[in-house]
């Protein structure tokens, strides 16, 4: 008998560095070690990792799984109260379709 191999494939990782926005349904949160990890999933069906940033936790924190979720990298920032640099997103959240309230 011989065994057919499939490979499994895990999430990609977004590097918002290199492309500043994400579009997908956010399928779950999940705890990392020091902030959370989102899993979206984009329209082709590609699942991706996105690691949290602590800027990025506490917008994501009022989305929802299975919420259409737009995730843009505005760049680092300096912090006027402490003078630290940080990663700085915005995060938007589609409206539902009329009628699916």
């Amino acid at each position: 008998m011989t065994d057919e191999w499939q490979k499994i494939e895990g999430a990609q990782i977004w590097n918002f560095q290199e492309n500043a926005e994400i579009i997908g349904k956010l399928l779950r949160k999940e705890d990392g070690q020091y902030t959370k990890n989102y899993i979206i999933e984009l329209d082709d069906k590609q699942e991706w990792l996105v690691y949290g940033k602590t800027v990025l936790d506490r917008k994501m924190e009022q989305i929802n799984p299975d919420q259409r979720v737009k995730i843009v990298f505005l760049g680092k920032q300096t912090s006027a109260d402490s003078g630290r640099t940080y990663d700085n997103f915005e995060v938007f959240v589609a409206s539902p379709p009329e009628g699916t309230v």
